[in-house]
């Protein structure tokens, strides 16, 4: 340790003999490592890991506080075209349901790295990120953005003790991160919350995990991207970019998967599982001459037919289902077939879930369709079963039970 720095000399001689490490570390290191928001024992571990990773020699970076990151805007991030229509004609890119802890999302198609000509299976790549606060994880994401890595096509969702959020877009997601206090008004909540985003990439897809504290620090737990790839890439230069943007510098090892990557389960026929009632509509504007921008409904939100407890007369799920999936009060679906916006149908039926794991959080698509023996009936828009729609003074909707009542 040298309040007055080092020679380039010695910097030199540490990098040439980095198999026997050591470590160089500034006065003003020391200051900042030790103070109220410091992490000494980190940044010990970051300078070796650079040392032993990529023969660098991290000097004299005062850590980056939440304060002096500057504060990611919504319009910073890409937004989605896919929103959610509401019976009373309200739309919304993320709305509010009954729910608990767990890892998953929701996503409008479910990629399968499997699906190669070749034989073996796909691999994994787990990268954890140090952030500091919340801004710094929209940071992270901005990062992305600008790298390639996010499109407009990306889903999450949020949990806490007693309810989920779900949307499309890093621009709504970053909306509702920072609107917490809004989200969080007349709840019960825990001191945390977590945050799965997911998006899909040529050689497979990501989720960015979070733990994130429910209060205004907004600090960061824990955070890391969790790459599933059809296979190890030839080309490497930009997971390598990816991590030297974001200083990373621990080394990063792929992992071939054990099991398939998707499981794919469906209720019979014959069951009351199967019919499912739609309490909003997904709609989406394509990007396609062919379609003229028209917009489509692509999916919808139904009751969780398969939610144990709050009333619930059931007390086991079908095996083919996630038992993260258990405590949800709704399922985000895809629509196999599209239809019109003001074509609506009389009836939907639940076809199947498909479900694949990353190593740390669960991608989930449920799949309906509409009745094509409908007889010329039409679904006319209204609150559906026992749930209403509650929308506050900052736009955000709430699907909320009638009178209390909860499946």
């Amino acid at each position: 340790m040298s309040y007055v720095g080092f020679t380039k000399d010695v910097i030199v001689q540490v990098k040439n003999k980095s198999d026997r490490p050591v470590l160089l570390v500034s006065g003003l290191e020391i200051e900042n490592a030790l103070g109220w928001s410091g992490n000494f024992l980190k940044l010990l571990h970051d300078k070796k890991q650079a040392l032993l990773v990529n023969r660098e020699v991290l000097l004299d970076e005062t850590p980056k506080h939440q304060s002096h990151i500057k504060k990611v805007k919504p319009g910073d991030l890409p937004s989605s075209k896919t929103e959610f229509l509401y019976p009373d004609g309200h739309r919304s890119s993320w709305f509010t349901s009954g729910g608990g802890f767990g890892m998953f999302t929701f996503v409008p198609e479910m990629p399968d790295i499997d699906w190669a000509s070749a034989g073996g299976s796909g691999v994994s790549v787990d990268i954890a990120v140090s952030v500091d606060g919340q801004n710094g994880l929209l940071d992270v994401i901005r990062q992305m953005a600008e790298m390639g890595w996010v499109n407009t096509n990306g889903s999450w969702s949020i949990q806490q003790a007693h309810a989920n959020w779900h949307g499309f877009g890093t621009q709504s997601l970053c909306e509702a991160l920072q609107s917490w206090a809004t989200r969080y008004e007349g709840m019960e909540t825990h001191h945390s919350e977590e945050m799965c985003y997911f998006n899909e990439i040529d050689d497979g897809y990501y989720t960015l995990t979070a733990s994130i504290s429910a209060d205004k620090n907004r600090s960061i737990w824990h955070a890391e991207l969790s790459f599933q790839l059809v296979g190890i890439p030839l080309d490497l230069n930009p997971l390598r970019e990816l991590c030297e943007r974001l200083g990373i510098h621990e080394r990063i090892h792929f992992r071939p998967r054990i099991d398939k990557s998707v499981t794919r389960g469906h209720p019979k026929r014959d069951t009351k599982l199967r019919s499912v009632v739609p309490v909003a509509f997904v709609v989406a504007s394509p990007d396609s001459e062919i379609l003229v921008d028209s917009e489509w409904v692509v999916g919808i939100v139904v009751k969780n037919p398969f939610r144990l407890g709050h009333g619930s007369k059931r007390n086991t799920m079908p095996e083919w289902i996630p038992h993260i999936l258990s405590d949800t009060e709704f399922l985000v679906c895809s629509l196999r077939s599209w239809h019109a916006v003001d074509s609506h149908k009389s009836g939907y039926d639940l076809w199947m879930i498909e479900s694949s794991w990353t190593s740390d959080a669960l991608i989930a698509r449920a799949v309906t369709d509409w009745r094509s023996d409908d007889g010329g009936e039409e679904m006319v828009l209204q609150p559906y079963g026992d749930v209403a729609l509650e929308t506050d003074d900052n736009g955000v909707t709430r699907v909320t039970p009638i009178n209390g009542k909860k499946d």
